[in-house]
């Protein structure tokens, strides 16, 4: 039964556990059983939560294939006085789920939208990293592009922030010696996985440790949490630069000559270069 004091004509962003079906507020459950539908990216997903809390409340499909073609039927039923949750398959609505596009849509149609905060594998991976209280940057999953990922590790290096991206299992072996080449062997990182769950992995190591716990323990399945600790130029490749700098200016080699051999030769853009070294 609904809650008659409950406002209608409503959206409700509600994050769902990312793992452990225990952890989930009361207010979520609470929401989730007297809103009039729920809009979940995989409704398979979504009823092994809703079975296992009870919740009856309907469900109709929301995922990045359909969710342009839903505005207007989710809109017209908060019209009606209905009030909608959202939910993804895991953690936080519109934190690399679809969501976006449903909530600028609404806002602009003047409609309250209001989050239900809870579980998110960014901020649990965060806790235990040791680095958490830093300055950080998000990017969704790691760019397939090679020189997309060039950019975003030369952006990083610069800010001196934490970097925190997703990464699939097929493509997590290569994204990570990518990530060695560019900084060197020692480099180490932090790799969270199945957080919550049974499985669950959260190891900070270098990037050959890592390599080799993936191919040994066939971690095919579910997404990688990566997680890059500010880094200082000690810790990387950047010392072998500055040495082979200092050959090429006790030769009297003009900067930006040297800046271009330093670039070509370890393959690092030149603002890189010009930003942390010259």
């Amino acid at each position: 039964m609904h809650n008659k004091n409950l406002k209608k004509g409503k959206l409700y962003l509600v994050a769902t556990p990312i793992g452990n079906l225990a952890d989930i507020t009361y207010r979520a459950i609470s929401i989730l059983s007297m809103v009039d539908l729920i809009a979940t990216e995989d409704t398979r997903q979504s009823a092994k939560l809703l079975n296992y809390y009870s919740i009856k409340t309907p469900t109709f499909s929301y995922h990045k294939f359909n969710e342009k073609e839903k505005l207007d039927f989710i809109y017209n039923k908060i019209l009606k006085g209905k009030n909608i949750a959202l939910v993804s398959d895991a953690g936080t609505p519109s934190i690399s789920d679809p969501g976006d596009i449903l909530v600028n849509f609404l806002r602009d149609k003047s409609v309250d939208i209001e989050p239900i905060p809870g579980p998110s594998s960014i901020t649990a991976s965060l806790s235990v990293s040791g680095f958490g209280s830093k300055e950080f940057s998000f990017i969704s999953f790691f760019p397939k592009k090679i020189g997309n990922r060039k950019d975003i590790l030369d952006q990083f290096l610069e800010s001196e922030k934490t970097l925190i991206f997703f990464e699939s299992p097929k493509r997590i072996k290569k994204t990570l010696i990518f990530i060695k080449n560019y900084f060197g062997k020692n480099i180490k990182i932090l790799i969270c996985k199945e957080i919550t769950k049974k499985n669950e992995l959260i190891s900070f190591d270098t990037i050959e440790k890592h390599v080799k716990n993936i191919e040994d323990n066939n971690l095919d399945k579910g997404e990688f949490v990566i997680l890059l600790p500010p880094l200082k130029l000690e810790s990387n490749n950047y010392l072998e630069i500055e040495k082979l700098m200092q050959i090429l200016n006790k030769n009297k080699i003009p900067k930006s000559a040297v800046v271009k051999i330093l670039s070509e030769y370890f393959d690092i853009r030149r603002n890189s270069i010009y930003n942390k070294i010259i």
